[in-house]
């Protein structure tokens, strides 16, 4: 059978899939039935020396572009459900 590669779908995963992806140490959470998946994203600032409250090291480019609290939630709680968080309050504080 020949893929037809003009198609695509969306994945779907459970909430009990997210958690244990990030039990296997992926950085998966959950916003407003979403999945976003940041494990690149630490990855990449780990690999380049980035922590949250170091300096930036000279001469790299900065691959941290979220707000620390931002991060607190995939990198200390991944796979859960972050809506809340970013519906009410804890997000408008970021905004203003």
């Amino acid at each position: 059978m020949k893929a037809n590669n003009g198609l695509k779908a969306d994945v779907v995963y459970s909430r009990k899939e997210v958690a244990d992806q990030a039990d296997q140490g992926r950085k998966w959470g959950i916003i407003n039935n979403k999945i976003y998946d940041l494990t690149l994203y630490f990855a990449t600032a780990g690999y380049n020396q980035q922590y949250p409250d170091r300096p930036q090291n000279p001469g790299v480019q900065n691959f941290r572009y979220f707000d620390d609290a931002i991060e607190t939630f995939f990198d200390k709680q991944p796979g859960g459900d972050y809506s809340d968080k970013f519906n009410g309050k804890a997000l408008d504080e970021f905004l203003e």
